[in-house]
């Protein structure tokens, strides 16, 4: 039963990445879906791994409208490169670690703009920097609220 909580709190996540909000402050959004991957793979990696992003990433196009497999394909690469650099990743605290973050969803964000721009030419927008310095920046808090929610749960 405590397995539940990662799936829930991924499906929560996703849930926030796809409530509409005013194009001001949508691009300030933090993309949960990817911290709470992120985390999850830092924490537990024998339960979430790159099987698991890319299901995230599948729903994460099917919420979004966009093209099935875009978001699949970059989280499928966030969680590859967060599982190699998992037990150097670890050994940082949380304010640390928000350098890593900022890579990785910076890396999240050029892959899908990458392809899709070679599809059709798609100019870079401000929400394209700005949504991964975000994203790292609720690192600490998303790393503080997991953390909580996984001792409780009594996962590893």
């Amino acid at each position: 039963m405590n397995y539940l909580v990662i799936p829930l709190t991924l499906l929560a996540a996703l849930m926030l990445d796809s409530v509409p909000l005013p194009a001001a402050v949508a691009q300030f959004r933090p993309d949960f879906a990817t911290l709470l991957l992120i985390y999850w793979i830092l924490a537990t990696p024998r339960l979430v791994g790159i099987g698991s992003a890319w299901v995230v990433g599948v729903l994460q196009d099917v919420l979004g409208g966009g093209w099935l497999g875009l978001h699949a394909l970059a989280k499928s690469a966030i969680a590859y490169i967060t599982l190699r650099l998992q037990l150097q990743i670890q050994i940082f605290p949380p304010w640390q670690q928000m350098v890593i973050v900022l890579f990785l969803a910076y890396l999240d964000h050029a892959i899908v703009w990458l392809i899709h721009s070679a599809v059709e030419p798609t100019p870079l927008q401000r929400a394209d920097f700005l949504r991964p310095l975000t994203s790292a920046l609720f690192w600490p808090l998303v790393y503080l609220t997991a953390t909580k929610l996984r001792q409780w749960a009594q996962l590893a």
